[in-house]
């Protein structure tokens, strides 16, 4: 393997004024969906990465648990803390440009929201240089863009959404080019920054790429370029894991340990009794995990349709990171938030932007408009259906975000007149700027254990 082998097929070229043009399409196309929700309340844990863009915390304590009479004890996120550099790099660039987090509620949640945007954007008009120019591309593109997964994605504010949309979706098109240096600068990159989980779909993709092509027969010298890239890219997935171990020992160590604690066991092949759970969670999130289900299997076909034997190496790659960043959370017991399955549905769209319109020929692609155009519509339609009803699209979607709002403030003035530490989300804790409060995601117990360094202090019952 050398950096100049390109293990795949060029994609099409456009002039380069097409192309920019292109981009600038994405990003207007890109604001213009999302521009409705933009207000939209916090809710739940995103109120923590909100915190990371306005306060700018040093590590390892990137997480604010509790604040009291306006002093806040922060704690390790326990994953890699890269992606919260990532994170407080955005918040330091807004500040710089003179535009840090406003007082006033409506516009303090459009400034995190936009700027919590903006590495999903950025990821799209990458995508958009990569694409074709031409109607059939541009319809799919855009289709692929306004799917609620890709609305709700953009706007959630939590590290699967953003840097992980990002990471696997540019790791999803260093195998579409095929071509070694991109394939191994990405590994280095997701492995430096992303979630382990990430790493584990990656090697999924090699192990089974590997293993493909040897049940495939295929030549020997086929097999070593398959051998020689999969030790290349572990290579650099391991090169980038010690540097994100470098960065914070404490935080990459506590991700790895919750990865395998979750993983071990809170799936449903390790409790088959809680298979109703299961499907509940898969049901309630289902115009979210749907489309991706459909993404994997218009995926699998577009691989598999000149037959197993034959598929090319970055196709057995691109197939399978995909498959690999599903199918661990597809089968998890642990949570139904569809920010999980954001790097997967990532994944799946840098393929099926690249290759579908290539297989829809002459007179199939006024089936393409036709279908295209309704999947436009339907998919945009029931993500504005959500936002017209003021319901979630981020954390616990479809929730009424004016009741959450409500209850939120109940809290809170009960917690005056009682004199004690209201319990909320942390996401309406930041909002109303809260001087005193603890966060609901720890629990009453770990609530009372992080109050009990302020003198005075205590939960509200």
């Amino acid at each position: 393997m050398t950096p100049g082998v390109n293990f795949g097929a060029n994609p099409r070229r456009s002039p380069w004024t097409a192309k920019v043009l292109l981009v600038l399409f994405a990003a207007t196309l890109f604001w213009c969906t999302r521009a409705p929700w933009l207000r939209q309340p916090l809710v739940g844990e995103e109120g923590l990465y909100a915190t990371i863009y306005s306060d700018l915390p040093a590590g390892p304590g990137y997480g604010l648990m509790v604040r009291y009479q306006g002093v806040g004890k922060w704690a390790g996120l326990s994953h890699p803390a890269l992606m919260y550099e990532w994170m407080r790099g955005m918040g330091v660039l807004a500040r710089r440009a003179g535009l840090p987090a406003p007082k006033d509620e409506e516009h303090r949640i459009l400034w995190a929201r936009t700027l919590n945007a903006g590495s999903t954007c950025v990821a799209w008009m990458v995508l958009a240089t990569a694409v074709a120019v031409d109607w059939a591309s541009v319809l799919v593109f855009a289709c692929l863009m306004t799917l609620p997964m890709a609305v709700g994605a953009s706007l959630y504010m939590q590290t699967d959404t953003t840097c992980g949309w990002f990471l696997c979706g540019l790791v999803s098109l260093a195998f579409a080019k095929g071509k070694a240096p991109w394939i191994l600068g990405t590994a280095v990159l997701l492995a430096l920054v992303g979630k382990q989980e990430w790493l584990v779909g990656l090697g999924l993709a090699l192990g089974l790429s590997l293993a493909w092509g040897i049940l495939a027969s295929l030549r020997g010298s086929r097999i070593k370029v398959g051998v020689g890239l999969a030790v290349g890219v572990l290579l650099a997935a391991a090169l980038g894991s010690w540097g994100s171990w470098t960065f914070d020992p404490a935080n990459w160590d506590g991700g790895l340990s919750l990865m395998l604690h979750l993983g071990g066991g809170q799936n449903v092949l390790a409790h088959p009794e809680k298979v109703g759970l299961w499907l509940r969670n898969i049901g309630d999130r289902g115009i979210f995990f749907f489309p991706l289900f459909a993404g994997l299997g218009l995926q699998t076909w577009m691989a598999l349709r000149a037959g197993w034997t034959r598929t090319s190496l970055v196709r057995r790659l691109g197939l399978t990171f995909s498959w690999g960043l599903a199918v661990p959370f597809l089968l998890s017991i642990w949570g139904s938030e569809f920010r999980y399955l954001a790097p997967a549905m990532s994944a799946v769209t840098v393929s099926l932007a690249l290759e579908l319109p290539d297989l829809i020929k002459g007179a199939e692609r006024r089936r393409l408009l036709g279908l295209g155009l309704l999947a436009f519509g339907l998919s945009f339609g029931l993500t504005c259906r959500a936002g017209w009803h003021g319901r979630s699209l981020t954390e616990q979607p479809g929730i009424r975000t004016q009741d959450m709002m409500l209850q939120q403030a109940s809290k809170v003035a009960t917690a005056a007149s009682l004199g004690c530490v209201p319990f909320v989300k942390i996401g309406y804790a930041w909002m109303e700027q809260l001087p005193t409060f603890a966060g609901e995601s720890l629990g009453p117990d770990g609530a009372k254990s992080c109050l009990q360094i302020f003198p005075g202090a205590h939960l509200c019952p």
